[in-house]
């Protein structure tokens, strides 16, 4: 079986132009030509931030029809078995598939198309700004000759809120 990820715009595009017949049988199909489509932890986390709910459990619902029901792992869970394994040289992943309590629901969604699951709250919101706010961050470190003062400027404004 040849393993195909789907990423986030590609998995957009498919939830855009089908329905729940059309993600079935396409699903079937690939399946008979050898491939099985994949997501990762990421791409069902981009799914959750669509506001509308109505909009977001269509997503799920025809996502659970098309995509397998293993998630991959997203690239945070790969670099933090990286760091627990006292970061070798190289990885050699024990499974690509993650083994977070998201990919039991996923995988409960799947087989049980009643089943639905929402990942929501402060909790959600303050992770999800905190990850853009960290990616804002690397890019600056990265692009920014500033880089040094523009982060010491946001450190000392976050400061103000810590004391």
């Amino acid at each position: 079986m040849i393993r195909v990820y789907i990423e986030t715009s590609a998995a957009n595009y498919f939830l855009n132009i089908m329905n729940g017949m059309g993600a079935e049988a396409t699903r079937k199909l690939q399946l008979t030509k050898g491939r099985e489509w994949y997501i990762s932890t990421t791409v069902l986390w981009e799914i959750f931030q669509i506001r509308n709910y109505k909009d977001m459990d269509a997503c799920m619902y025809l996502a659970s029809y098309l995509f397998s029901e293993n998630l991959l792992k997203s690239a945070a869970e790969i670099i933090i078995d990286y760091i627990k394994q006292g970061e070798p040289d190289y990885l050699l992943l024990e499974s690509p598939f993650t083994n977070s309590s998201i990919g039991e629901h996923w995988k409960k969604s799947c087989h049980d198309k009643s089943y639905t699951f929402h990942l929501e709250g402060d909790g959600f919101t303050n992770g999800t700004k905190l990850v853009k706010d960290i990616s804002r961050y690397l890019s600056i470190l990265i692009t920014d000759d500033n880089a040094d003062e523009i982060l010491r400027e946001d450190l000392a404004a976050i400061k103000v809120f810590i004391n």
